[in-house]
């Protein structure tokens, strides 16, 4: 997904109406980048006394990192003020190992096999399958396998060679 380099703009303009009060409003925002401002403001007005309420207007910054947020608001509804600084920060986890997939025997034979110049057609096959695992594995000496040892020996019984058991 490649960044937009652009500046992003949105706005909108609604109405509330009911037997008491109509209060139109406005609101517009614009984005550039990881950083985004939002303004508000709403006007209403009373049906039965036929006067102005208290206007309203906010506004709102936000700052977006990759795994991080900063966003600072406020707003006025006459004599009311509302300020409002917010954060979030996520941290990784750490520590975690990341576990390889698991292949068959049958699977790290044929991958062994492949390398050799004789099966070309097994290697090309393998190579465009786009397995970025397989075709690592493929490019590893996998013969280190096949002599059992102090934990495993499962290649070796596999291919029946010098297999000790596992101890």
């Amino acid at each position: 997904m490649t960044k937009k380099k652009g500046i992003d703009i949105a706005g909108a303009l609604s109405a509330f109406d009911n037997e008491y009060v109509t209060e139109p409003k406005a609101e517009f925002g614009v984005k550039k980048g990881n950083k985004k401002l939002d303004v508000s403001v709403s006007k209403p007005f009373s049906k039965v006394s036929k006067e102005n309420l208290s206007s309203t207007i906010g506004a709102s910054f936000t700052k977006e990192g990759k795994d991080s947020s900063l966003s600072l608001t406020g707003s006025k509804t006459g004599k009311t003020k509302n300020v409002m600084f917010s954060f979030s920060k996520s941290f990784d986890k750490g520590n975690e190992v990341k576990k390889g997939r698991m292949f068959t025997a049958a699977e790290v034979r044929a991958l062994d096999e492949a390398k050799s110049a004789k099966n070309y057609k097994k290697k090309d096959r393998i190579k465009s399958s786009g397995d970025k695992e397989r075709i690592e594995l493929m490019g590893t000496d996998l013969r280190k396998y096949t002599e059992g040892g102090m934990c495993r020996g499962a290649g070796a019984a596999i291919k029946g060679t010098k297999f000790k058991g596992v101890f």
